[in-house]
């Protein structure tokens, strides 16, 4: 991390034992709370507040490591993430720590998955891609779909037909791979 000073016109390194430091940096935000985020083109996204650095990655829950573009929302105190398979949301939790909970993919109406620059505007999110932009309705990504339904039209257990009309199926354990 380095710092500008105005006066000398110098710039002088400040800190060097962020673990974010030799990463290449994609993009810098801050939220309400001071928080600093950090988004990298292959360690998944830093969250440095109070002088501890926590990282966010695809085990953590990111659609990717590699960040293109962050944006806080003030209005729902979100944070949204361009990735190159998707787009990621973060909120804030109880204890002030960011969890990813939702988001946004191919099965969204994405045309493409690298997400180079977002956008929100009037209730809705712009996505920008190699392919155009897309558009989502802010509101149709927070409902709950019912689960889809299963119609099973037939049945073979040790490639043998079996009936699918049994309130209650039960095998042998050697004829139980369907």
């Amino acid at each position: 991390l380095f710092e500008f000073d105005n006066k000398t016109k110098a710039i002088s390194k400040v800190q060097s034992d962020l673990p974010f430091e030799n990463f290449r940096i994609q993009d810098i935000i801050q939220t309400q709370d001071s928080a600093i985020i950090i988004g990298t083109k292959a360690h998944g996204l830093f969250i440095w507040k109070n002088n501890v650095v926590t990282n966010i990655t695809l085990d953590s829950g990111l659609l990717s490591n590699t960040i293109n573009m962050l944006i806080f929302d003030e209005e729902t105190n979100k944070i949204w993430v361009a990735t190159n398979n998707g787009v990621s949301t973060l909120s804030q939790i109880n204890n002030g720590s960011w969890k990813p909970i939702s988001v946004i993919t191919k099965y969204d109406a994405l045309t493409s998955v690298d997400i180079r620059q977002i956008a929100i505007h009037k209730g809705f999110i712009l996505m920008a891609n190699n392919t155009g932009v897309s558009k989502v309705s802010l509101n149709q990504l927070n409902k709950k779909l019912p689960p889809p339904y299963m119609y099973l039209r037939g049945l073979k257990v040790n490639n043998v037909v079996m009936p699918i009309n049994e309130p209650l199926l039960s095998f042998p354990y050697d004829s139980n791979t369907v």
